[in-house]
């Protein structure tokens, strides 16, 4: 949380650098995987995780990209009810002009 406040911070300031690296999908994905699995396992929640047709490696900021994908996985398992959360990644294709 404190984290994220100071994340707000550095954007307002203009002073948030985003890394520029390369990365692998499959191993962001089972980290963020991980780092769930035992949230979803105390409601009785398992998580699928789907990351098929996606590049092996992405360019970006690997870290950014994993707490977004934990907040979006944390949420998808506080409202599931019963069952299974599938966490699903695709590949989309952006043709600039």
């Amino acid at each position: 949380m404190i984290n994220e406040v100071l994340d707000f911070s550095k954007i307002e300031a203009g002073k948030l650098h985003l890394e520029d690296i390369d990365f692998p999908v499959s191993a962001t994905l089972d980290q963020v995987r991980s780092m769930m699995v035992d949230a979803a396992q105390a409601k009785g929640l398992t998580i699928e995780v789907d990351y098929d047709n996606v590049p092996i490696w992405l360019r970006g900021d690997q870290t950014r990209i994993r707490q977004a994908l934990i907040n979006y996985l944390s949420n998808a398992i506080k409202f599931t009810t019963h069952g299974e959360v599938t966490f699903r990644v695709a590949y989309q294709s952006s043709a600039l002009p």
